[in-house]
């Protein structure tokens, strides 16, 4: 086995920098069930992508197997006001409580996310780059060092 280029030390730095991650995550949602790779894959996604269709972003959950935990993932996200849908019906019946089934043949709706949740996940993105930034400085000038003994 190849001896590592990175010390251990190194990749404690990753493991805090990843724990930093994770908890700057949750208090930028503002709740922690969608901390787990569920809900960080629907709502970096919508980030990501925008406006799509309801049915479409069931792919941006794929460590669901069923279609139908998929749907109930997003209809709890809308429920929860962190997800906006074009179908006010839906939206309006989610955020009382009830779970309405879509009707089949019935266009999907359209989803995004909420513009307060778009913005703080903004703000995350930024405190993530600078901490990776800063890890990796961290691990530059540690090699520095050692190079220089």
């Amino acid at each position: 086995m190849p001896e590592s280029r990175y010390t251990r030390d190194d990749h404690e730095a990753y493991f805090k920098m990843l724990a930093v991650v994770g908890t700057r995550w949750e208090e930028a949602i503002g709740r922690a069930d969608y901390r787990n790779p569920t809900g960080w894959n629907l709502l970096t996604r919508l980030w990501r992508e925008g406006r799509v269709k309801m049915s479409g972003a069931y792919e941006f959950i794929r460590d669901v197997k069923s279609p139908t935990t998929r749907r109930i993932w997003i209809q709890k996200a809308i429920a929860d006001g962190i997800v906006d849908c074009s179908d006010a019906v839906l939206t309006r019946a989610l955020r009382s409580g009830k779970k309405p089934a879509l009707p089949r043949g019935q266009a999907s709706p359209d989803i995004w996310l909420s513009a307060k949740i778009a913005a703080k996940i903004d703000v995350f993105m930024d405190d993530v780059l600078d901490e990776l930034l800063r890890t990796a400085d961290d691990v530059k000038a540690r090699a520095a060092r050692a190079a220089s003994r």
